[in-house]
Parts: structure tokens; C-alpha cells; sequence
């Protein structure tokens, strides 16, 4: 779907498979008839990237924490802010986490936003690649100007340097997709669901909130 306007541009299209399949010719490959033992096979170690971060561990090391983070967010993510209700979360321990992480001042803010957006996606036509902001809102300073506020999600660290690139992407998307003039702040905001804390990315220095 592609939508454009004087305030607004959004360059996402959907794919046609039909158009495509038109242009590609394709084969079944011939499959050998033999077995393969997979005790002769030798796994090396995956080099897995977050942000810019290099963690170099093998996979199942990593796995439980990965699932975490993924359910942590999940959880975050159905958080209907015009009506709390977390009577979804079963498990009373993460209910009271995500109850502690929601009285956090930034979603006071977030309640009297303008406008909320969650998992705002984007195509980004520069790098050829598609994204998700885990929540974007609109609110005023205190001189009546809009405020475009970038949240992402983290289930615990919040500080690696990574994460300023990551969300410098974002904000160079919202600033286009909305038509954006140099004057309109938008704020970059990362926040630790475990540690219940906020790191705002500010220029020129950072500053940890």
C-alpha cells in the first residue's frame, strides 16, 4: 500500500507474486538419493548481531534470553494505552513487571499524547529494508510545538552504542515519512522492561535519564 500526501509519505508497496513469477523460470532440483550422517557433521559457532553489537556464543546459550526478550516485548506490545487491562498476562510475576514499567513517567506522556502509534512500520527506500518502531506518540513542549517521540523496547541493556545508530534510522524515516522540517523535534528513547529505566540518545552528548 503506498499513501502520499503534503504532511504525509509512505513509500511501503505490497508484493505482486503474479507480476514476478512472469519474469523468473524455475526447476526442481534433482535430489541425490543418498543419506547423510549427521554425526559427520561439525556445527560451528553462529555469530549472532544486535544493533552493532557482536556476540559471538553458540545458539542455545542464547536462546532462553532471546525467548525472554520476545515475550517481554509481546507483552509490551499488546498494551492497549487507551485502556490498561493486563489480565492477559497470566503469570502474576511479569503482570506486576509490565504494571511497574507503565507507571513509569513516559507513559503518563504517552497517555496524553495526540497521537500513539505501536509497531509503527516503515519501508525505508534508502537501505532497501523494512522496519518496525516499537512505539512512536506525538505530544507538545512546553511552547506548543510537536514532539515526535521514538520508544524502543529492550528487555534489559540499554546502553550499548549500537542501539544510537538503530534508532537514528528510525528517527531519518519518521522525519521523511511525515514531512518533517529541521525545526521539529524527535526524541530517541530506549527503555528497559527488566530494569524499569529510560536512556534518552541526545546530541551532542548523551545523557542517561
Amino acid at each position: 500500500v503506498s499513501f502520499k500526501s503534503d504532511k504525509f509519505e509512505d513509500e511501503v508497496s505490497i508484493f505482486d507474486i503474479r507480476k514476478f513469477a512472469k519474469n523468473v523460470k524455475s526447476t526442481v532440483p534433482d535430489i541425490p538419493l543418498s543419506i547423510v550422517n549427521d554425526e559427520d557433521i561439525e556445527f560451528k559457532e553462529r555469530i549472532k548481531s544486535r544493533a552493532s553489537k557482536t556476540v559471538e556464543e553458540r545458539e542455545d546459550d542464547l536462546s532462553s534470553v532471546f525467548e525472554r526478550g520476545l515475550y517481554l516485548h509481546k507483552l509490551m506490545e499488546l498494551v492497549d494505552f487507551s485502556h490498561i487491562d493486563l489480565s492477559y498476562i497470566e503469570n502474576l510475576e511479569d503482570r506486576k513487571l509490565i504494571e511497574e514499567v507503565l507507571e513509569m513517567p513516559i507513559f503518563k506522556e504517552v497517555k496524553e499524547a495526540s497521537k500513539v502509534y505501536k509497531e509503527y512500520p516503515y519501508y525505508d527506500s534508502k537501505r532497501a529494508t523494512t522496519g518496525f518502531i516499537d512505539l512512536l506518540y506525538i505530544n507538545k513542549d512546553n511552547k506548543g510545538n510537536d514532539v515526535y517521540n521514538i520508544v524502543d523496547y529492550k528487555s534489559l541493556h540499554i546502553y550499548d552504542k549500537g542501539y544510537k545508530t538503530q534508532l537514528n534510522i528510525y528517527k531519518e524515516n519518521i522525519h521523511r515519512i511525515f514531512n518533517l522540517d529541521n525545526s521539529t523535534k524527535i526524541r530517541l528513547v530506549l527503555l528497559s522492561i527488566q530494569d524499569k529505566k529510560t536512556y534518552e540518545i541526545k546530541e551532542p552528548n548523551n545523557e542517561r535519564n
